[in-house]
């Protein structure tokens, strides 16, 4: 599971609130950072960018958004409250490999795909024909989605904190 660890004390959120420890419960604060973060995420999939600003790779097989085709990645994002942190990350069980890229050896195959559109099929019929897909080495380029090694990045840290303190002011 793909995930990021959003980390903070009880206690200085406390000193802020003075002791109203009951809006530290999952539809308090943890919420509000889980959602603020969820949102950040579908950022990077919108801008098509890291966290920390680095423009993906290009797609080179196909034209439109990156990471995109579907949808079920940039959508399958949950946050889940673990004591006193947050952990927001996804079950896509593809989702590592764009977080961190890949690199795999494929057999070569036979394969039927469509005479009008040339896109592959799941089964011969009178409007497919075979194609040898060759074999070799194939990479899926790294297209981070949440924070790595760098720690939290700047953006992400002001937007988490400017949230806590909206959220803190309305008390």
């Amino acid at each position: 599971m793909a995930l990021v660890t959003v980390s903070f004390s009880k206690t200085d959120i406390l000193n802020r609130i003075k002791g109203k420890e009951a809006l530290l419960a999952d539809s308090g604060v943890k919420r509000l950072l889980g959602t603020t973060t969820k949102r950040l995420i579908r950022k990077c999939f919108d801008e098509e960018r890291d966290p920390y600003g680095t423009p993906w790779e290009p797609l080179s097989y196909r034209v439109g958004k990156i990471l995109t085709l579907t949808g079920v990645l940039r959508g399958s994002f949950r946050a889940v409250n673990d004591g006193d942190d947050l952990l927001v990350g996804t079950s896509v069980f593809y989702a590592p490999f764009h977080q961190q890229g890949a690199v795999y050896k494929q057999k070569a195959r036979t394969q039927p795909a469509s005479k009008r559109t040339g896109r592959f099929t799941k089964s011969r019929s009178q409007s497919s024909r075979s194609v040898r897909v060759p074999g070799g080495t194939r990479r899926i380029p790294r297209r981070p989605f949440l924070p790595d090694g760098r720690g939290m990045p700047p953006k992400w840290r002001k937007a988490l904190r400017d949230a806590v303190r909206q959220f803190t002011t309305q008390i």
